[in-house]
């Protein structure tokens, strides 16, 4: 009967001593927080310098793609990057393949003329994402992004290759 005793004891002990510990890591011991709110801009302290992610590359709607692709159709200096790995399943006409998922858009990224301008899209936003991201990362300037990606543009039943 002692030993368990003995054995609650140190285990309450164990307990207590566990959530002081956590609480005084917590503590900020009047230290200034500064919580950042990433879709307030203007709330951002002046010592912090965030980079303008808005002006590397622009979010364009469905709508906004085909008038673009459209006032671009015969223009060498405007190209479509389907950066999925389902191009053969359907595509934006004129679109070039590089998918992020086999590595072949980090191969030829370095190849990829920088005063062109380039539609990024794919089959979801993680992709569309990290090909603009890298795309940036290489000083990319004329950056486009597909909002809704593919799903997007062939819900509004415009035209697709295949």
């Amino acid at each position: 009967m002692k030993k368990k005793l003995v054995n609650v004891g140190l285990i309450l002990f164990v307990i207590v001593f566990s959530v002081a510990v956590f609480f005084l890591i917590n503590l900020d011991f009047g230290k200034e927080k500064v919580v950042l709110d990433y879709h307030s801009p203007l709330d951002v302290p002046d010592s912090v310098i965030m980079p303008d992610v808005s002006q590397s590359y622009k979010d364009i709607t469905i709508i906004e793609a085909k008038k673009l692709i459209e006032n671009n159709k015969d223009n060498s200096d405007f190209v479509i990057i389907d950066v999925s790995s389902n191009y053969n399943s359907g595509h934006i006409v004129n679109a070039i393949n590089h998918p992020i998922a086999n590595g072949s858009f980090y191969r030829v990224i370095k190849d990829l003329d920088k005063s062109k301008d380039y539609l990024i899209y794919s089959r979801n936003d993680v992709d569309s994402l990290k090909a603009v991201d890298e795309l940036i990362n290489y000083d990319f300037e004329n950056i486009y992004r597909l909002r809704g990606n593919y799903g997007a543009w062939v819900e509004a039943g415009f035209l697709v290759g295949r």
